[in-house]
């Protein structure tokens, strides 16, 4: 509930929440915090690579997750 609560502080657009809500279910399904992110699942929600990697970026510097 903490990240999810943060995750509501900092999206900005409804693009950016699906973003956190894929990674979110990912971590969930994997039972890992380290995941992909496939660009495939997010093509289905009608989300693009470039919109996908700004949106990442944007919540590392928000400090909602850490990319490696």
């Amino acid at each position: 509930m903490t990240w999810l609560a943060r995750v509501r502080r900092e999206a900005r657009s409804v693009d950016q929440l699906l973003v956190m809500l894929v990674l979110y279910r990912q971590c969930l399904m994997r039972r890992s915090k380290t995941v992909s992110l496939p660009n495939t699942e997010l093509r289905e929600l009608g989300i693009s690579r470039q919109t996908k990697y700004r949106a990442l970026a944007e919540l590392e510097e928000a400090g909602a997750l850490i990319i490696l």
